[in-house]
């Protein structure tokens, strides 16, 4: 079994181990509306500090979960995304 400190490549570059009662907290990248995270929230707090009313912001989504389906994640993310902003500049 690997562990967190193996220095060996994992048999899939994206896999995670979660070890019990480990003192840390894990993360993916999963596509919007998969994990834990408010979205409104975040996307009000991208307005409110202005990020959204830049010229020049950029914005970028890692998803590494969906093997396979890259190319309709993506897509999902940007259409998600732009919805997003949209729904906060009203």
């Amino acid at each position: 079994m690997k562990t967190a400190l193996d220095p060996t490549p994992f048999h899939h570059p994206h896999s995670l181990l979660e070890f019990p009662k480990a003192p840390v907290r894990v993360h993916q990248h999963l596509k919007i509306g998969d994990g834990d995270v408010n979205w409104d929230e975040f996307f009000g707090g991208l307005k409110e500090v202005a990020f959204l009313d830049q010229e020049n912001t950029v914005m970028v989504s890692s998803v590494f979960a969906e093997d396979g389906k890259a190319e309709e994640v993506s897509r999902y993310q940007l259409e998600t995304m732009k919805q997003y902003v949209q729904k906060v500049s009203l």
